[in-house]
């Protein structure tokens, strides 16, 4: 330790020695180890407590062995005489004990931990971890000490670990518990330095009993400090700003008071209930008050123009120590804001807005309110414009208490324009083969939903999508077993999807699929009704399974979008429904080595897979192909690994149905062709990989001599006959091959 730190100590020391308050009076209880303690029946003790004697009958006990009751087990081995606890504090426990003496349990007792907590309260008695830098702070220790019962006072020291780590000890030694172990001391800060310190009591070994232990350690810091914190930065005129002015202490004295801007146009407020609602009453334009128990003081202000301001606290009773802050006012301001500018009847209009100042927003639409009390911070409303005629829309919002919307100009607007809707939908196909499904997709901006009507080839008749469909909407009352209705919900985009099942037992042929939308009014042209059934049905009077295809469809645009008036759309689209197919195209033939390429045709949904199959003298793995939007699929083979011959290939859609194509699989002859060179030899070349056609021709070659020219030619003709089609050139490029090398032969001989 240094000098300034050894200076600084003293002074610590001198401190709390002068101002130190114990709250009781010295209490006969603590034992001097020399002298140990006398332990009885049902007697505690603190572990770690040495030169402990235990008696029973009014005479100390000797040739015992101490066990702890809750697991027998005994602690250490035959004791003689007096037992230090510190010895064996690693194997003690809280608990109950007995002492056995010849086998025979001669007293109980109990051991205790230890218990030496501290606090850090200030002058009025509230527990804190910050204390400002020149008050008094208070220490407390909470100990069961008064255990140890002698004749000297149990004494205790307090251990402060100051902020650079030395230590600075309060009365060693010399501050004595109260009877119920408690023991309170104060102290100045005045000598200490700012930061933070370690707080720990430890108790005197002298006088109790030999223990030596020290509680853990409660942290707390010694500052001269004020801060002060808006809760925004920026604000609108005539808007709250909230300051949270925080100091070391509690209970302190502060003041707020503007020291940049104009303080006229700063009013701290505050608030009070009168008469059932909240009324703001000015203060000043500076501000006096106090920190409450957790050393904080709540300012609030208001401010009449724009413009930059400075905030100082003042700590009073720290020596008048400040602190600032600094926020922007702004001009009063509102934004209102929609997604488009053009929109369809129906559809949801989203619209935002805020203001920078102002209790609540009302949003109108031209003359009509459809928003109250919403956020100024920033709302978000949806507008929805079903029934809405298509016009244009003028978006306004009012900021209260600022404007009012039954007199005054919005304070941010928008216009929009409504248009009438569209409607249009495509189907992902134009055939289906039965048992299959197929995808309706379009777009019906501004509606809520599309119904969707499918009409089969016989009209109302024969077996449509499904037959039982209409009888289950209209509960029997109308059958139609050719017709399917149902309703398809509208995205808030617009969009719209659906996905309709072709049954193996529909009729095949072609069916009209009709999807409409009732328009902004929601009903059927002037029906009244938005049940499709209902309209084109008269009420289920007319028999719609005795109409053809076109009187439905006649009845259907009568009853919705030509009916005077009438704001319907509508939207058809035609698919044929088929028996299921496969379809193969031809295919050529292929050179051994080469790629089988299959393609065909099926009525199968797009991306059904088609197993396409490859048999002959070798069996090519099978492979997968998928279907086209356009019904076609194609895929290769190599056959590298085939042979030659012919081969079978299959298409089948794994439901029964297929088709089969042949291929040949062949091999060229390819002819050796011997080329003269500028040195007068000879050079083989070979185009393609050598058959075994050509390597018989090689081995006659090899063998030399006249004799061979006929058997040559015999062999390559024989060959050549094994390849349709490759007679005939086969033999003229062999006797060319042949005639060559006759005269290479005689050149050289």
């Amino acid at each position: 330790m240094d000098k300034d730190r050894i200076i600084s100590a003293s002074m610590v020391v001198f401190a709390v020695s002068i101002s130190m308050v114990v709250l009781s009076g010295v209490a006969n209880a603590g034992v001097s180890p020399d002298d140990g303690r006398c332990i009885y029946e049902g007697n505690h003790s603190i572990i770690g407590e040495r030169n402990l004697s235990f008696w029973y009958g009014g005479l100390m006990i000797t040739n015992y062995t101490l066990v702890r009751d809750k697991d027998n087990k005994t602690i250490g081995g035959i004791f003689t005489d007096y037992f230090d606890s510190h010895y064996y504090k690693d194997m003690l426990t809280e608990g109950e004990y007995r002492i056995e003496e010849n086998g025979q349990t001669r007293l109980n007792f109990f051991f205790d931990s230890p218990q030496l907590d501290v606090k850090i309260m200030d002058e009025r008695g509230k527990e804190v971890s910050k204390v400002l830098k020149g008050e008094n702070v208070n220490f407390e220790a909470r100990t069961n000490l008064n255990i140890i019962e002698g004749n000297l006072p149990n004494n205790v020291s307090f251990k402060l670990v100051a902020p650079d780590g030395y230590h600075i000890w309060i009365n060693k030694n010399n501050i004595t518990i109260e009877e119920n172990g408690v023991a309170n001391i104060t102290i100045d800060t005045t000598p200490l330095d700012e930061g933070e310190y370690k707080l720990s009591v430890k108790a005197d070994p002298s006088t109790n009993n030999g223990l030596d232990a020290e509680g853990s350690s409660v942290s707390f810091t010694i500052e001269k400090k004020i801060t002060i914190t808006p809760n925004v930065k920026k604000q609108g005129v005539n808007e709250s700003i909230v300051f949270t002015v925080a100091t070391t202490s509690l209970f302190a004295n502060v003041s707020l008071s503007v020291t940049r801007g104009v303080a006229e146009h700063v009013w701290f407020v505050e608030h009070e209930y009168e008469g059932g609602t909240i009324k703001t009453r000015t203060i000043g334009h500076d501000i006096f008050g106090e920190t409450d128990e957790d050393g904080n003081f709540i300012a609030v202000a208001k401010f009449t123009k724009s413009g930059t301001y400075e905030i100082t606290a003042t700590y009073i009773d720290a020596d008048n120590i400040t602190a600032e802050t600094t926020v922007e006012i702004e001009e009063f301001s509102a934004t209102v804001s929609v997604e488009k500018t053009k929109y369809y009847t129906g559809d949801h209009v989203n619209i935002t807005g805020s203001a920078n100042a102002g209790d609540n927003i009302t949003v109108k639409v031209d003359d009509e309110v459809i928003e109250t009390d919403a956020e100024v911070g920033g709302f978000s409303y949806t507008w929805r414009t079903a029934g809405k005629q298509p016009d244009s829309y003028e978006i306004g919002i009012w900021v209260l208490p600022f404007s009012d919307p039954d007199s005054d100009p919005s304070d941010a607007s928008v216009a929009i324009i409504l248009m009438r809707g569209g409607l249009s939908a495509t189907l992902n196909t134009k055939v289906i083969a039965l048992g299959d499904e197929f995808k309706i997709e379009g777009v019906a901006s501004g509606m809520d939903r599309v119904d969707i009507l499918t009409i089969g080839p016989k009209g109302g008749s024969g077996d449509g999508f499904d037959p039982t469909d209409i009888s289950t909407q209209t509960n029997g009352t109308l059958t139609a077993s050719g017709l399917t209705h149902s309703l398809s919900s509208v995205m808030l985009e617009g969009d719209f999807k659906e996905k309709i099942s072709v049954r193996k037992g529909a009729d095949t042929g072609t069916y009209l699929i009709v999807v409409l939308s009732y328009g902004r009014d929601g009903v059927w042209g002037k029906s009244g009704s938005d049940d499709l059934i209902n309209v084109i049905s008269y009420n289920y009077t007319s028999l719609l399974s005795i109409k053809t295809q076109e009187q439905i469809l006649a009845v259907l645009k009568d009853r919705t979008i030509n009916a005077a008036g009438s704001d319907d759309l509508l939207s058809i689209n035609t698919i044929k429904v088929e028996n299921p197919k496969v379809r193969l195209d031809d295919i050529e033939d292929v050179l051994l080595g080469g790629n089988i390429v299959v393609s065909g045709y099926t009525n199968r949904k797009e991306d059904s897979a088609i197993i396409i199959t490859v048999e002959g003298p070798v069996e090519l793995k099978s492979k997968l192909a998928f279907v086209e939007k356009d019904g076609t699929f194609n895929l290769s083979f190599s056959t590298v690994s085939a042979k030659v011959g012919e081969y079978t290939v299959t298409a089948d859609d794994g439901k029964g149905y297929f088709d089969t194509k042949t291929v040949n699989v062949i091999t060229a002859a390819t002819p050796l062709l011997s080329v003269g060179n500028s040195s007068g030899n000879s050079s083989t070349h070979s185009s393609a990989p050598t058959t075994g056609a050509s390597s018989q021709s090689q081995e006659v070659v090899n063998e030399g001599g006249a004799s061979a020219d006929s058997t040559l030619l015999s062999r390559m003709q024989a060959e050549a006959k094994k390849q349709p089609g490759f007679e005939a050139i086969f033999a003229i490029i062999g006797l060319l091959a042949v005639v060559v090398w006759l005269r290479l032969k005689k050149r050289k001989r």
